[in-house]
C-alpha cells in the first residue's frame, strides 16, 4: 500500500532535500536501534516528529512521536525489556511507511 502525501506548491522546492534529509535520519534511527542507543532513538524520533508537519507528513510524524514516547517510557522504566518489541515495531513501521511514500504534487 502506498502512502500518498499531497505536497503543496509552496513546499515543492524543498521536498527533495526534505526527503534526502529524512532518509539520512532514518538510517541513523535504524543504526541507533541496532546499537540499542536509546538516547539517540529518542533524539532522532523527536526531530523527525518536529519537522514533518510543515511538509504535510502528519501520519509519518505521528509514527515518529510513538517511537519517542516509547523511548521515554523505556528510559523511565525499571523493567526496560518490556519496551523493546514496541520500539522495534515502531522503527520498522516508520521505515516501511517512508519506503512506501508516494508524493502527489498539488498544482
Amino acid at each position: 500500500m502506498r502512502n500518498k502525501i499531497i505536497i503543496k506548491k509552496n513546499i515543492k522546492p524543498f521536498i527533495q532535500k526534505f526527503m534526502k534529509n529524512t532518509r539520512n535520519d532514518l538510517d541513523l534511527l535504524k543504526k541507533s536501534w541496532d546499537e540499542k542507543d536509546f538516547e539517540q532513538l529518542k533524539f532522532i524520533s523527536h526531530s523527525i516528529k518536529g519537522y514533518c508537519k510543515p511538509f504535510g507528513f502528519e501520519d509519518f510524524g505521528g509514527l515518529a512521536q510513538n517511537i519517542h514516547e516509547v523511548a521515554m517510557a523505556h528510559e523511565a522504566a525499571v523493567e526496560k525489556e518490556q519496551y523493546l518489541d514496541e520500539l522495534k515495531m515502531g522503527v520498522t513501521d516508520l521505515l516501511t511507511y517512508f519506503d512506501n511514500i508516494e508524493l502527489v504534487f498539488d498544482e
